[in-house]
């Protein structure tokens, strides 16, 4: 009894999975597979990757803080300091422009927390109401 305990364990190992119990990949993965075999929506997934880490760490190792004016340099053109110029205070424009960039990542960040929120809690609701 003991031996044909062990060679029916060894047939089960061999035995092949039928194709309906194998595993099917998640919507996640589905997705990530879409997105991958689109060279446009992955140079669009890359470009906005990019700008956000540049708009989050950016300012990190601009030279200019943002705030800092010069009075000598009011409404210049871009030059090798100042890489788009500055405005008529005299602070620097590229500064200005990654923590604006940083200020817009947080607003639609918040705006997009918000509304899944609000959308999860409503669907939550009208589901108990119906039930």
């Amino acid at each position: 009894m003991l031996s044909s305990l062990f060679s029916s364990q060894r047939r089960l190992r061999k035995a092949q999975i039928p194709a309906l119990a194998q595993a099917t990949p998640s919507p996640l993965h589905q997705a990530w597979k879409a997105l991958r075999s689109n060279p446009l929506a992955m140079f669009c997934l890359i470009l906005l990757v990019v700008m956000a880490l540049w708009c989050v760490f950016g300012p990190m190792f601009s030279p200019w803080r943002d705030e800092a004016t010069d009075a000598l340099m009011i409404n210049k053109a871009p030059n090798a300091q100042h890489w788009l110029g500055t405005d008529f205070l005299g602070r620097d424009i590229y500064t200005r422009l990654l923590l604006a960039g940083r200020i817009s990542l947080v607003i639609g960040l918040l705006t997009m927390l918000l509304s899944v929120t609000l959308g999860y809690l409503l669907g939550r609701f009208q589901a108990m109401s119906v039930a």
